[in-house]
């Protein structure tokens, strides 16, 4: 149980230096993308999602290409800062497909996400 705790605090040590960095973008916005930080069970991830409705996803995706692209880029980078050092899990969000092009009423999103563990 001790070893169990001391390397949760150690994880949690090595970790420090990106939550300082991702606390930066908590809570800030990406042109539509809203950044959240998330803290979980010893893995640290910034993410971002864009929701639409009443439209088709390539619509959605003309209007809020900018943002998706602004937020991938900030994902990638901090991917890339951090990946010789953590554990790093990216998803993007990509641009719809021609066949993912059907109208809907209901919610969508575009959603990226990169996650950091010790």
């Amino acid at each position: 149980m001790k070893i169990q705790a001391a390397t949760r605090l150690r994880a949690a040590n090595d970790l420090s230096e990106v939550i300082q960095d991702l606390k930066g973008f908590d809570g800030k916005h990406l042109g539509h993308a809203l950044m959240h930080l998330n803290m979980l069970h010893g893995v640290v991830s910034l993410s971002y999602s864009i929701a639409f409705r009443r439209t088709t996803p390539l619509q959605a995706w003309k209007e809020y290409q900018a943002s998706v692209i602004q937020a991938n880029g900030l994902l990638e980078t901090l991917a890339a800062k951090y990946k010789d050092q953590f554990k790093v899990k990216l998803k993007l969000a990509l641009k719809p497909s021609v066949d993912d092009d059907e109208y809907s009423t209901s919610e969508s999103s575009f959603d990226g996400v990169v996650s950091f563990r010790a």
